[in-house]
Order: structure tokens, then C-alpha cells, then sequence
């Protein structure tokens, strides 16, 4: 689609996630991978509190990233603004949990995670495989957040513990994966090649956020929305909104 074909809200859209990407990615790079950085991944360093702790933020950022992705999904899809609002707060304050819920229960009622304008042609599979993985994570994750909440409380925060920075990096390393598990499967449904789909899947997953972000901007600069197609199929004839109410024939 053409730039000046697009809402205000889409370009908005457009620019927050090629920002957040672009910022993540830099500070990805400052803090480096492998050997080179301010504190880098790898090799692993469990027993420094500095590493843990750097790389507790850091996830925390690659989660909003990947929830930011997500709740875009929710927020174009939702009719309703209040709605979509409330899933999103929902998924940002509460974790990967909510996602995966909201996204099983788009599957029961409508079948399918793809985005508009996509012929779902691995779709079937794909929708099994989610109805069957996303309920059962919601409920894992759940669980070990509640774990963890007891063991290792979060407030007052603890950050010059060892103990208290590696657990929380582990439940925010499970919760970002959440989030990822619901952006592969509506990447997957909504990519029109299995390869293509493989290829941004990893992208998600291996790299994070600035592929989760290049993926959401390829799709609204090419379609102008990230509402879901079955959802869109179930609505024919009716007005669609976008995230702050434009409507999109």
C-alpha cells in the first residue's frame, strides 16, 4: 500500500514499531551477544548478580517488544476499543498468559490466526497445533509465575540478589517465549510459504524483537492492518476498526 494510502493511526504504528525495534536492536548490540559488549550473553556468567541483572531488563524490554506485536494483533482485531484496551493490559501487566488465552479463544470461535488479505493455506495444522499448545502454556505459566511470586517475592525489588535476578530472568525468559509462541503461530497462519513462515518464526524467537517488529511493519505498510482475516470473514458487510476507532470498509 501506498504511504499516504494509510490511516494516521497505521502510520503511527508503522513509526512505534520500527522505533522499538531499531532502539532494541542498538541495545542489543551495546550489550553484546557473544564476547564483545558491555555484558554479553554468552558465555554464560549465572554467577555474576551484574549479568543477571543486565539480562533480566533486557528481557523485559524484548517481551514488551514481542507483546507490543501481539497486542497490535489484538487491538486492530477487537471491534470494540475498550476491549482490545483491556486484553492488551491484560497481556502487558499480567504476562504471556492472557495472550495465549485471548488467542486460543479467537481459534475456538473462529478457527483460524491469520491476518487479513492471507490465504491461510497451512492454517488447519497450524490451528490445531495452537488450540492444543496455548491453553496448556497459559496454564504452565500461570503457575510457575505464582511460584516464583512466593519464592522469590517481586517487591520489594532485590536486585543485589543472585538468586532473585536468575529467577525472574527465568520467568521472564518463559514469559517472552509465551508471547512468541502466539506471534509464531499467527506468523505461520498468516505467511503464504511454509519457508517464509520458518524464516520469521526463527526470526522471532532467535532474535527477538527487531525481526518481531520488521515482520509487523512489512505487514502494515503492505496491508494496512493487523486485524485477523477470520474475524474480518465474520464480520462481512460490517464496519472494521482500527485501534482507535477508524473504519476500514
Amino acid at each position: 500500500m501506498a504511504w499516504a494510502s494509510l490511516s494516521t493511526n497505521t502510520k503511527a504504528a508503522v513509526v512505534f514499531y520500527s522505533v522499538y525495534g531499531a532502539v532494541f536492536f542498538i541495545s542489543l548490540n551495546i550489550t553484546g551477544v557473544y564476547g564483545v559488549g558491555l555484558m554479553p550473553l554468552f558465555p554464560l556468567q549465572l554467577e555474576r548478580v551484574g549479568w543477571a541483572f543486565t539480562w533480566l531488563v533486557q528481557t523485559i524490554f524484548d517481551f514488551y517488544g514481542a507483546a507490543s506485536c501481539v497486542s497490535g494483533v489484538i487491538l486492530y482485531t477487537e471491534p470494540r476499543t475498550a476491549i482490545g484496551v483491556m486484553w492488551t493490559l491484560l497481556l502487558c501487566c499480567g504476562g504471556c498468559s492472557f495472550g495465549c488465552v485471548w488467542c486460543a479463544l479467537q481459534l475456538f470461535r473462529h478457527g483460524c490466526l491469520a491476518l487479513v488479505d492471507t490465504e491461510p493455506r497451512s492454517a488447519p495444522g497450524v490451528s490445531l497445533a495452537a488450540k492444543l499448545t496455548l491453553p496448556l502454556y497459559a496454564l504452565f505459566f500461570a503457575a510457575f509465575f505464582v511460584y516464583t511470586s512466593v519464592n522469590q517475592p517481586l517487591i520489594p525489588l532485590n536486585t543485589s540478589d543472585l538468586s532473585w535476578n536468575l529467577w525472574w530472568l527465568m520467568t521472564t525468559c518463559f514469559d517472552y517465549y509465551g508471547v512468541c509462541l502466539c506471534y509464531v503461530f499467527i506468523i505461520c497462519s498468516t505467511e503464504g510459504s511454509w519457508r517464509a513462515g520458518l524464516a520469521w518464526s526463527c526470526g522471532a524467537l532467535f532474535i527477538g524483537t527487531p525481526a518481531s517488529c520488521a515482520w509487523i511493519v512489512k505487514r502494515l505498510l503492505q496491508h494496512g492492518s493487523l486485524a485477523l482475516s477470520s474475524v474480518a470473514t465474520a464480520s462481512s458487510g460490517a464496519d472494521q476498526y482500527s485501534p482507535t476507532g477508524d473504519v476500514n470498509r
